[in-house]
Parts: C-alpha cells; structure tokens; sequence
C-alpha cells in the first residue's frame, strides 16, 4: 500500500528470472506503482469511497505521484534464490 491511498500500491510484474535457461541467483528489480481501481476517494484524506464497478489494475503516470511525467521509484525488490 501507497499511504495514504487504500488502493494504491507498488509491485513487480514480468520480472525475467531465467537467463541463459538458467535460473538467475539474484535479480534487483525496480517496483511499478499500481491503482487497483477499487476506491475514488477525490483526496488524499477523503473517506472511502468505492468504485462501482471497480476498474481494472492500472500503473500510475500521473500527478501526485508523478512529477514530469516520471514517478519517482519508491523502492527496490532483491529477489534471490534459495538452494
């Protein structure tokens, strides 16, 4: 979750994890910041208010969390494997 928006949140998709055929030991990934599309709260502080019907999952591009068209990263997955 993205506080303080309910159905704001940041997760990995596509992530290729197998290079060359081979499983990769560790992979740094870089998380894109998603609208789930279930609340349409006009504010930040607005009470909840569903969407009805919900939208589907959308990655965000836009104000306030982007600035020039870019979002700034809000963090970093590691993923590694384990023998």
């Amino acid at each position: 979750m993205i506080a303080p928006s309910p159905d704001w949140f940041i997760g990995v998709s596509g992530a290729n994890l197998l290079e060359n055929d081979q499983w990769v030991s560790s992979k740094e990934v870089s998380p894109g910041t998603y609208d789930s599309g279930t609340d349409s709260g006009a504010t930040f502080t607005s009470a909840n208010q569903a969407t009805s019907p919900a939208t589907p999952v959308s990655i965000i591009t836009s104000a306030p969390l982007a600035v020039g068209g870019t979002v700034t990263s809000l963090g970093t997955f590691k993923i590694e494997k384990i023998d």
